[in-house]
């Protein structure tokens, strides 16, 4: 049996609209330490890597269990808690016998409290593809002005090239009407850290990483990118007690 209460039902919200942004369906692992998260989408193009440790929570019990494991539509978790108000409340109960996880929704005041079911699914695991990559150079820049250069690209093409120096990261694309380039300096105010041991450069596909970004924005005000030539890239956000780490495969021209 396991039960989590967390302060504010829209935080979790967030959170689970992030591992959305890849994934339909996820397994999730609940120890007593935490409750982590890897899928892949149905392409294998991107992987999120999460996990909530139990100092975000106000209440967190696993009875009888090391560990549990719990598949579930977040896309149809997401429809069913997606009302959820500012300021209520949010606890999760799971009981792998009854093979049914209960959200309680309950107002600050206490004035109103919902229960909402949702069966879960045929427990299932995917494999650990996480990448093994050793990464050439690293930028932390501010996820709104990051999102803005994306969505620039987006006008020209639905693949975008970053570029990352000692100096400066880029962002670019192009298309037979035009092309866009945004260029973030290295002492720009919207950087934050940027380190190369070479200069490094691949293209990514616009869609996946526009996703990311949409969900990031909500959850960290930095982006932590991870760049390899022609290799997947990681994209990271500072979450409280947690982690958030995306993965990209390259977009490799024939």
């Amino acid at each position: 049996m396991f039960e989590a209460t967390f302060p504010e039902a829209r935080y979790i919200l967030d959170l689970l609209k992030a591992i959305n942004a890849v994934a339909e369906e996820a397994c999730f692992k609940i120890t007593p330490e935490a409750i982590a998260v890897k899928a892949v989408d149905p392409s294998i193009m991107a992987l999120v890597d999460f996990r909530l440790e139990k100092n975000a929570s106000e209440e967190w019990v696993l009875d009888g269990h090391e560990e549990l494991k719990m598949s579930v539509s977040v896309s149809e978790t997401l429809r069913i808690i997606g009302g959820a108000k500012a300021g209520e409340a949010l606890t999760i109960t799971y009981d792998p016998e009854e093979k049914k996880v209960r959200f309680i929704l309950l107002e600050a005041t206490g004035s109103r409290k919902r229960d909402i079911y949702l069966n879960t699914l045929e427990e299932f695991e995917g494999k650990d593809v996480t990448p093994k990559v050793e990464f050439k150079a690293m930028a932390s820049i501010t996820t709104k002005a990051l999102r803005e250069a994306v969505e620039d690209c987006r006008l020209f093409n639905d693949v975008l090239k970053i570029r990352i120096d000692s100096e400066v990261v880029e962002l670019s694309a192009r298309s037979d009407e035009g092309n866009a380039l945004i260029r973030f300096p290295k002492y720009s105010s919207l950087i934050y850290e940027l380190e190369a041991e070479q200069e490094t450069a691949s293209h990514y596909s616009i869609l996946y990483l526009s996703k990311m970004l949409k969900t990031g924005l909500s959850l960290s005000d930095s982006t932590r990118i991870d760049l390899a030539k022609d290799k997947p890239m990681k994209i990271g956000f500072e979450i409280p007690y947690g982690k958030l780490d995306y993965y990209l495969a390259p977009y490799i021209r024939s």
